[in-house]
């Protein structure tokens, strides 16, 4: 449960490189889970019953609700709950008992460039993915649509700031981030904590388990 903590280029290097890796996971869960139809305006959407524009759901019972201009929201498989609020904001959960709440408009991201739109996705099983911040995202992926032991899920990511980033993988793991232009990514196990603190702050736990990295304003913490 070492932790390493260094404010140097090239630490920034190496988890800059950790978190395009998790940006580009991130992009791939987000793709698996398919595309929600552009809304116009506020939308819902009930097991499957819904008003028309980007909300989106399957039998369930899921819930899906959107909140301003071209919104999508997705929730899909058993018990999940998705809101996005904001213009563009997107939330998908998908899978059993995962909530994903998006609130913020596009901005600039840390490491996915201009006009990146809010964006939370849980994918797996009880899960939680929330990104509140203009330009921010949180990916939580973890367990299958059947929980078993071994493969819980459990996972949250928390995003709070704008142009910050958060994901998690594995089981009973946390990313979380207070500040703007700041990314956290617990990786690859179980029970990981990252926590990046401050703006432009940077925490990657993992590969591994039981591993805790965290990380204050300008700071990059690293416990591989």
């Amino acid at each position: 449960m070492s932790q390493h903590r260094n404010s140097s280029a090239g630490k920034r290097r190496l988890a800059g490189g950790m978190l395009l890796g998790a940006a580009a996971s991130g992009a791939l869960a987000i793709g698996a889970l398919g595309s929600a139809g552009t809304a116009e305006a506020t939308c819902a959407s009930v097991s499957g019953i819904n008003n028309g524009g980007g909300c989106t759901t399957t039998a369930g019972p899921n819930v899906a609700v959107g909140i301003g201009a071209d919104t999508t929201a997705t929730a899909a498989g058993f018990g999940n709950l998705a809101v996005a609020v904001g213009t563009k904001a997107n939330a998908q959960a998908v899978g059993t008992g995962n909530l994903a709440i998006a609130a913020g408009n596009p901005a600039n991201n840390s490491v996915l460039g201009p006009n990146t739109p809010t964006t939370a996705v849980a994918a797996g099983s009880f899960n939680r993915a929330v990104a509140i911040g203009n330009g921010s995202t949180a990916v939580a992926a973890g367990g299958g649509l059947i929980p078993t032991l071994a493969n819980p899920g459990n996972n949250t990511a928390f995003t709070f700031g704008d142009g910050s980033n958060t994901q998690v993988t594995g089981n009973n793991s946390v990313a979380t981030v207070v500040g703007n232009e700041s990314n956290a990514v617990a990786q690859g196990g179980n029970f990981n904590l990252a926590a990046a603190l401050g703006n432009k702050s940077t925490a990657v736990a993992g590969p591994g388990d039981g591993k805790v990295a965290i990380s204050g304003p300008g700071e990059t913490s690293t416990n591989p």
